[in-house]
C-alpha cells in the first residue's frame, strides 16, 4: 500500500502534465491551408512567414491576416476615368492576380483587405489615365466636329481592346509587382464602362418629355457638372452626339452600361501617325427629321452622316450653356 499511493500520485501528476502541455500546444497550435500564408508578429514587430501546413507559435508570437498566393480571378470598378470628350466613365476590369508576399514590406503583409483594394484602384486609375493619354484624340481634317461614338467614347471606340488592354497591363504590371501582386499576363480585360448616372438620369428625363427645352437644359447641365472640365467645343460635340439618335450612342445611354467590344465601329488605326485622323461613319444611319426646324436646317443627305454640327446647333448650345448651366 505504501509503495502503490506514491506510484499513483505520480502517475496523477504526469497526465496533469500531459493534459496541461497538450492544452499549451492546443493554444499554440498553427494550421495553415494550402493556398495562403500567415504571417507572424513577436512582441509587436515582424518576424516571419508560415505557409501550408501545421507550425507552433513560440510565446509572444501573434499570427496575422491570411493571405491568398493561389491564382484567382479578380475584378475591380475604377471611377472617374476621363475619355477623349472629357465624360468621366467607371471602367469595370477583370484580370488574373495573386499576392507575393516575398515581394511585400513587413507593414504590407498585415494589411486588411479593403486596403489591398484601394492600393490597386489606385494603381489601375492611374495606369488606365495614363493609357488614355498615351492615344490621340480623333481629329475633323478642319470639318466640322461629327457626333458618333467613337467621338463620345475614344478611345475606347477608336482603338483595339487588345492593344488598349495591352498598354494598360504594362503601365500597371510593374507598380503591382513592387506591391507585392502579381498580374498574370495577357489576363486583363476591360469588361464594360458606365457613364455618369446622373448624365443617364438626365437623358432618360429628356426622353420622357420628348426633347422639351426645359429637360434638355438639365441634360446639358448634368453633362456639364458630371465633366467640369470639358471645352465649350467638345461639350457641344457630346451633347450633340448623345442627344440626338446615334443609335449606339443613344442606347449606351438608355441602358446606363456597356461592353466596348460589343459595338463596331469599322474604324482605321488607332494613332494617326500625322497627328489628324477622320471619323468615318459608324454604319447606323440617323433618322430623318420630319422638318428643317427639327433637323436644325441640316439637309436630310448630311442628317444621314454622323449629323454634324451646324452654326445654328452651336448658337443654341451656347445660349443654353451660358444661360442654365452657369445659373
Amino acid at each position: 500500500m505504501e509503495t502503490v499511493l506514491p506510484l499513483l500520485c505520480s502517475s496523477v501528476i504526469l497526465v496533469v502534465v500531459a493534459i496541461g502541455v497538450a492544452a499549451w500546444v492546443r493554444t499554440r497550435y498553427l494550421e495553415v491551408e494550402e493556398g495562403y500564408v500567415i504571417p507572424v508578429k513577436w512582441l509587436g514587430l515582424h518576424r516571419r512567414i508560415v505557409y501550408a501546413g501545421p507550425h507552433l507559435r513560440w510565446p509572444g508570437e501573434r499570427p496575422g491576416p491570411r493571405i491568398e498566393v493561389r491564382r484567382r480571378d479578380a475584378s475591380l470598378q475604377v471611377s472617374d476615368i476621363l475619355t477623349h470628350s472629357g465624360l468621366p466613365v467607371t471602367v469595370s476590369l477583370r484580370y488574373r492576380m495573386c499576392f507575393s508576399p516575398k515581394d511585400m514590406n513587413p507593414a504590407e503583409l498585415y494589411y486588411p483587405p479593403s486596403e489591398w483594394t484601394e492600393q490597386q484602384l489606385r494603381l489601375f486609375k492611374q495606369g488606365m489615365q495614363g493609357t488614355i493619354e498615351e492615344f490621340l484624340r480623333l481629329a475633323s481634317d478642319g470639318k466640322p466636329p461629327q457626333a458618333d461614338l467613337a467621338a463620345v467614347f475614344s478611345p475606347f471606340f477608336n482603338t483595339p481592346m487588345s492593344v488598349l488592354c495591352g498598354r494598360l497591363e504594362k503601365r500597371v504590371l510593374k507598380p503591382l509587382g513592387a506591391l507585392g501582386i502579381e498580374l498574370m499576363p495577357d489576363t486583363l480585360v476591360i469588361d464594360r464602362l458606365t457613364p455618369p448616372a446622373e448624365v443617364v438620369t438626365a437623358y432618360e428625363e429628356l426622353l420622357r418629355s420628348n426633347f422639351e427645352a426645359t429637360s434638355a437644359s438639365r441634360f446639358i447641365q448634368a453633362i456639364r457638372s458630371a465633366a467640369p472640365g470639358v471645352s465649350a467645343m467638345d461639350l457641344a460635340q457630346l451633347y450633340n452626339s448623345i442627344l440626338n439618335n446615334v443609335g449606339e450612342v443613344r442606347t449606351i445611354f438608355a441602358d446606363g452600361t456597356f461592353r466596348p467590344g460589343s459595338y463596331s465601329t469599322e474604324l482605321g488605326p488607332a494613332i494617326a501617325p500625322t497627328g489628324k485622323q477622320r471619323i468615318p461613319d459608324v454604319g447606323n444611319p440617323w433618322p430623318r427629321a420630319e422638318s428643317d426646324e427639327q433637323r436644325g436646317g441640316v439637309s436630310p443627305d448630311i442628317a444621314q452622316r454622323n449629323y454634324p454640327l451646324t452654326v445654328e446647333d452651336m448658337a443654341l448650345l451656347k445660349a443654353l450653356s451660358s444661360q442654365d448651366v452657369r445659373s
